[in-house]
């Protein structure tokens, strides 16, 4: 996701644009949403362009990691069947 806070002016009041909405500061780096803390007055991008070319890409990944991970765990477990077996 994309997140960003508003901006503030000098007085530490946010800095609102022409519909009186706050303008806002964005990160200049996508964060994992399920990792991030929620701030007060946080805002958050999950509908942009650049938002789903990521998720796109994390989604065909996803498979991927799984399969290594289960594959470390095979190997894991064959370790110690390997040392039990060795007794």
């Amino acid at each position: 996701v994309r997140i960003g806070l508003p901006k503030r002016g000098p007085d530490g009041k946010p800095v609102l644009n022409e519909k009186g909405e706050p303008e806002i500061a964005w990160q200049p780096k996508l964060a994992a949403s399920c990792v991030t803390a929620v701030a007060d007055g946080m805002a958050v991008d999950t509908l942009s362009e650049v938002v789903g070319e990521v998720e796109v890409g994390e989604v065909e990944l996803t498979p991927l990691k799984e399969a290594v991970e289960r594959k470390k765990d095979i190997n894991r477990s064959l370790l110690a069947l390997s040392r039990i077996l060795a007794l």
